[in-house]
């Protein structure tokens, strides 16, 4: 038998735990074929414990720890003093970051896409937005330096409202089946408002030439601008209804007033 807790947690100075637990792992995968073990590991965004009976989890999260290591043993001991723009310590941290944003982004299209709980989206799509404004204040002296044209900036700005807009969304849609009407409906009007300065930054986004930002796709505005457009519509349909319902039970609270 082998530990395998000197690799369940990130190491510092070496990724020699891990690489020496992926070796056995290919031998029992080869030998035992089918042999089902529980295997912990710890979410890397919440911390909670996940366990599978998959060899194929246990190697893949192996992997996942000796990637994270050997780029940061790398970056310490190689780089202190970055020979080119790209890989300096500002830029690298930069690119984490969208890589970051990016696969919490895929994560909660998947979830949406699966109707997941509101709950589940909500902080999903929270931790989006959260991400995407710590980017757009790290862009910022970038952009300064020349690094990144300032188009860079304005998208994750745009990202950073439209999952703000989604975050608020799902939590009134929590509160909206809760009974917890006035919470919902100004929940609602800000997911509408995050909407509509999403929208409004992405029209003047997409009025930029294209070979203003030769490092971004061409139709990086319009695919973003379809999901805004959706998400507003969905924000102001609730809001309208959230709105209703608030004056109907304002009315009836007075009526019984009235005629007690």
């Amino acid at each position: 038998m082998f530990n395998r807790s000197p690799m369940i947690t990130l190491p510092k100075k070496s990724a020699c735990p891990s690489l020496k637990c992926f070796g056995p792992l290919e031998l029992l995968e080869f030998k035992f074929f089918g042999l089902r073990v529980s295997f912990p590991w710890n979410d890397a965004f919440t911390n909670k414990q996940t366990t599978h009976t998959t060899i194929a989890y246990e190697k893949a999260s192996i992997l996942f720890q000796i990637a994270a290591t050997y780029m940061l043993i790398y970056i310490d001991k190689n780089l202190l003093h970055a020979l080119s723009a790209d890989l300096s310590h500002g830029v690298i941290k930069c690119l984490m970051g969208i890589t970051i944003a990016q696969a919490t982004e895929a994560f909660l299209e998947k979830a949406i896409g699966e109707k997941k709980p509101h709950t589940l989206i909500f902080k999903v799509a929270s931790r989006a937005s959260y991400l995407y404004t710590f980017l757009t204040d790290e862009l910022k002296d970038l952009m300064g330096k020349g690094i990144f044209d300032r188009n860079w900036g304005t998208l994750t700005q745009i990202k950073s409202q439209h999952f703000g807009s989604s975050s608020q969304y799902h939590y009134d849609l929590v509160d909206d089946r809760a009974g917890i009407l006035r919470d919902a409906l100004v929940r609602f009007m800000l997911a509408e408002s995050l909407a509509k300065e999403a929208s409004r930054n992405v029209i003047s986004f997409n009025t930029l030439p294209i070979h203003v930002s030769p490092m971004l796709p061409a139709d990086a505005g319009n695919v973003i601008l379809d999901c805004i457009k959706t998400q507003l519509t969905l924000c102001t349909e609730r809001k309208n209804e959230a709105t209703r319902a608030n004056d109907l039970i304002y009315h009836l609270k007075r009526i019984k007033r009235c005629f007690p």
